[in-house]
């Protein structure tokens, strides 16, 4: 083999294996955003002062996602954004 053709396939495999874990990244959130890290923040600066376990404004807690998962049965429904009122 000549040494431009060991080179060509050396550097497409190169290439090849250097990709393969930004393949895997594409589904890193199709079981939906993490709790703690996505959506724990958002909660934090925009429901909690109103909605903890302190102040329990409209009766319910935002502090933990099973506090959340405990409210209405509506209120959130995972996977399902359309009906959840959240």
């Amino acid at each position: 083999m000549s040494l431009l053709k060991q080179l060509m396939v050396w550097l497409f495999g190169t290439l090849y294996i250097a990709g393969l874990p930004v393949l895997g990244q594409s589904y890193k959130y199709q079981s939906g955003p993490d709790f703690a890290t996505v959506v724990a923040p958002i909660l934090e600066s925009k429901c909690l002062q109103c909605h903890n376990p302190n102040i329990l404004k409209g009766e319910f807690s935002m502090a933990t996602k099973e506090d959340i998962l405990a409210a209405e049965d509506d209120f959130l429904i995972p996977g399902n954004a359309e009906d959840s009122m959240l």
